[in-house]
């Protein structure tokens, strides 16, 4: 590979990427519009599809035993998810309102996942041990996300327990799209999510080769470069979302992309490739994380949002 075929293949996938997991997003929205499903389901799907380039990316990168990259790729995608989804979200919608109780919810799932990554990280659970720690939290948070007023009625949940979910996954809709009338957005955003996962995997290659030629920091290139251009697509979904109201949406979307990073692209390959000692440098990068997240859940629950 020469610089020149490099940048083409970074700079092509790259454009690549970022069609797809726009294409994919329009086909999760009309995903939720076919089932009826709710703010924080929905906020899941877009984060998965949406998570697609960062997952990829970081998977690859320790495939090809970059393990700084691959975890700079994670932590680096969820400081940006932080900072661009709720952030740039909030500058162009004008608010972000969110209930105290839908913080809580979905910050305390947030706050656990990157606590199992800590451990991970610094070798005090073994990697299919947190696997299973993630799966404990992640799987009831899914089902009570889901839940129906009806379902809460059947399955005899206590009163209160009822009005917080209710409460915390509940949104103000504004959302004029049509009913789909055909299946053809399933097989298109089966199509882009194959393209989004092939032009990750083409952009980490190309831009390993680039830090070689030009010298440019393992850390620096996973933690800023590969984070921010994965988390664009994410981004820009985000921004749709803030604009049609779905508020819980855009807060779910953030907090589980990052909970999603750190399953798939830590917890998961960890398994399969180990974990190895870190540099300094990305080591920080793990605590910035942890205390950008614990500065926005504050600021969020005692604010009711972002202005």
């Amino acid at each position: 590979m020469t610089t020149i075929s490099a940048i083409s293949i970074f700079s092509f996938c790259f454009v690549l990427m970022a069609i797809s997991s726009f294409v994919l997003s329009n086909s999760l929205g009309k995903l939720k519009k076919r089932f009826g499903i709710s703010g924080g389901i929905l906020g899941m799907l877009v984060a998965l599809s949406a998570d697609a380039p960062e997952i990829s990316s970081a998977v690859t990168a320790l495939f090809a035993k970059q393990k700084d990259v691959g975890i700079g790729i994670v932590v680096g995608s969820n400081i940006f998810n932080l900072a661009a989804l709720l952030g740039i979200s909030t500058l162009v919608a004008g608010r972000l309102q969110l209930k105290r109780s839908a913080t809580i919810l979905n910050g305390a799932v947030a706050l656990i996942a990157l606590v199992i990554m800590v451990l991970l990280v610094f070798r005090f659970v073994y990697p299919p041990v947190s696997v299973i720690l993630f799966l404990l939290v992640l799987v009831p948070y899914i089902i009570v996300s889901g839940l129906k007023a009806d379902k809460m009625r059947r399955w005899h949940f206590p009163l209160k327990i009822q009005a917080f979910i209710t409460d915390a996954t509940s949104e103000i809709e504004i959302d004029n799209m049509p009913m789909p009338k055909s299946w053809s957005w399933a097989w298109i955003g089966g199509i882009a999510l194959i393209a989004i996962v092939f032009s990750s995997m083409g952009i980490v290659h190309s831009a390993i080769f680039l830090s070689g030629v030009w010298n440019i920091n393992k850390t620096i290139l996973g933690v800023i470069v590969l984070a921010a251009l994965t988390g664009l697509p994410n981004m820009i979904t985000a921004v749709k979302m803030a604009l049609q109201g779905k508020d819980v949406v855009v807060m779910s979307e953030a907090l589980n992309s990052n909970n999603l990073n750190i399953f798939f692209g830590a917890c998961i390959p960890s398994i399969l490739f180990g974990v190895s000692t870190l540099s300094k440098q990305t080591i920080f990068s793990v605590w910035w994380l942890l205390g950008i997240t614990i500065m926005n859940l504050f600021l969020l629950y005692f604010m009711k949002g972002f202005n």
